[in-house]
């Protein structure tokens, strides 16, 4: 029989990939979720300055709302929650500007063209005018088309 050679070559290492420690991996998706709502949290706070997102989450019906894999926005959960309580702010604060913009025009001198009545426009009204108002409007055209002036029926 014959004998097969062995190749006696040294075998080089191959690098099998070790897990990497969670350090290096990145953020776990709910680090990144807890991250989207801080920066939401922050962007709520310029509408309402008094939002906490920690009090916000020790709600029940918030946190399951903003959960994970919800797709509601902290500002949607928040709406949803407080919807009476904003709706009322809001109608407070109509209310007060409605009532401090009536305060304040009573204060202020009336400005040219905001009278309180209407300008008037008058017409001739040929039908209702007398012989001599007739005579007098027929006078004042012929002097104005004397001039050269148009002359439109509604003045």
């Amino acid at each position: 029989m014959e004998e097969q050679q062995v190749n006696e070559t040294p075998v080089e290492e191959t690098e099998i990939p070790r897990e990497t420690a969670p350090e290096e991996q990145g953020p776990s998706p709910f680090e990144e979720h807890i991250r989207g709502l801080e920066e939401q949290a922050a962007a709520m706070k310029e509408h309402f300055p008094d939002f906490d997102l920690l009090e916000a989450l020790g709600d029940p019906v918030f946190l399951q709302l903003t959960a994970p894999g919800t797709g509601i926005s902290v500002e949607d959960a928040y709406y949803a929650l407080h919807r009476q309580e904003i709706q009322r702010s809001a109608a407070r604060q109509t209310r007060e500007k409605v009532v401090q913009a009536i305060q304040s025009g009573s204060r202020r001198p009336l400005e040219a063209g905001t009278a309180g009545q209407a300008p008037s426009l008058t017409t001739f009204q040929y039908g209702n005018a007398t012989k001599e108002q007739r005579e007098a409007f027929k006078k004042e055209l012929r002097r104005a088309w004397g001039r050269g002036e148009t002359v439109y029926p509604s003045r």
